[in-house]
């Protein structure tokens, strides 16, 4: 595998390198993950397979190329042909190929609908712990909406952000709407205030936390996505918001946010799912894949597309922020400046800065 001493990016895991229904458009796609420009195709048994994005003989990209049936992946420039295996099995013009020419393939995984990439010790890609069960959400017999955002920051920025629950009702005024969506992370501070509680777990390898928010407003989006099942609701019926998310280094996210009515324990909760999946690109730019999803919808079909619109105005909010974030601090990593402010509640984010640090 090639060792161009990229970055100081995680490389001995798993990285979501597409999804599925990227194919459907197109069966050669280019893509810089970690810094290494990657070239993925299918090929026309139905196989992902994944190269280095340089044809070894004038170094054109290969994701100019396309797929012929019976050979594999053919460079743009002169021809050559490439098996899944990183053989190559042609040049026009040559009755024989040295047996030595290859590119070295990358192991891919095709699952849970995305195309899992990993990049570093090949011997080590046999362990796929690093791709977590919540991602069956991604798959049937959820009904889904995916997409992926640019984003023009570090994707450490963004996993700040997301284990950084504080931040919603600054940063998601016009998405969620609610300044009754922030995590105290300790009493409620005042007593007309909702019950509210939180509690986090930081672990040697994942953080996950739970925000519970009983009997309250529970913000304009929400109320709107359960009173699309459960019909109107007035100015006195309040509601039961709990939130879970769990992150698996060093960039998958699952949020579950449960939404009843407030005290109710017939545990038919209203589930909106979304999971946040952060690829870096390079170290200053950010693959955002994005899935999201509505269970117990009661049939309202109509749920999951008002949810997807909330989620794609939320993540371009947090987009913005991230992509300001990195504007100021240009190539340096954001820990380094030891002038920061440091707040009681930050310590999920140093947490999170103290596993990745560990994965690099």
């Amino acid at each position: 595998m090639p060792d161009n001493n990229y970055s100081s990016l995680p490389l001995n895991t798993w990285y979501v390198a597409a999804n599925v229904e990227e194919f459907e458009v197109h069966n050669v796609i280019g893509r810089r993950i970690a810094g290494r420009p990657i070239v993925l195709w299918r090929s026309a048994e139905g196989n992902v397979h994944a190269f280095e994005d340089s044809c070894p003989h004038r170094k054109a990209p290969l994701s100019m190329g396309e797929v012929i049936a019976d050979k594999g992946l053919r460079c743009p420039y002169h021809g050559f042909t490439f098996a899944g295996d990183g053989r190559c099995n042609g040049v026009p013009g040559q009755e024989k190929v040295p047996t030595q020419w290859r590119t070295n393939p990358y192991p891919v995984i095709e699952r849970y609908n995305c195309i899992w990439i990993w990049l570093g010790d090949p011997s080590r890609a046999r362990d796929e712990s690093s791709i977590p069960a919540f991602m069956e959400f991604g798959i049937e017999p959820y009904n889904v909406r995916s997409g992926l955002i640019p984003v023009d920051a570090d994707y450490r920025l963004l996993v700040d952000n997301l284990l950084d629950p504080t931040h919603a009702e600054f940063v998601h005024r016009t998405s969620f709407g609610s300044s009754d969506l922030s995590a105290a992370q300790g009493p409620a501070r005042s007593e007309s205030r909702p019950q509210e509680e939180f509690e986090s777990t930081i672990e040697e390898d994942k953080i996950s936390f739970v925000y519970r928010l009983i009997n309250s407003r529970g913000g304009p989006c929400f109320r709107k996505a359960y009173s699309m099942r459960e019909g109107e609701l007035s100015d006195k019926d309040n509601i039961d918001y709990i939130m879970h998310v769990e992150w698996q280094p060093p960039g998958l996210f699952s949020y579950c946010i449960d939404l009843n009515s407030a005290d109710s324990t017939d545990g038919n909760h209203l589930r909106l799912v979304n999971l946040h999946i952060l690829t870096p690109e390079t170290e200053q730019k950010t693959h955002y894949f994005y899935r999201c999803s509505v269970l117990n919808d009661g049939g309202q079909d109509s749920i999951l597309d008002y949810w997807h619109e909330i989620d794609r105005m939320a993540f371009n909010e947090d987009k913005a922020i991230a992509e300001g974030q990195q504007r100021n601090i240009g190539d340096q990593d954001l820990f380094a400046d030891r002038s920061l402010w440091a707040r009681g509640s930050d310590q999920m984010n140093l947490g999170g800065r103290r596993i990745l640090q560990r994965m690099s």
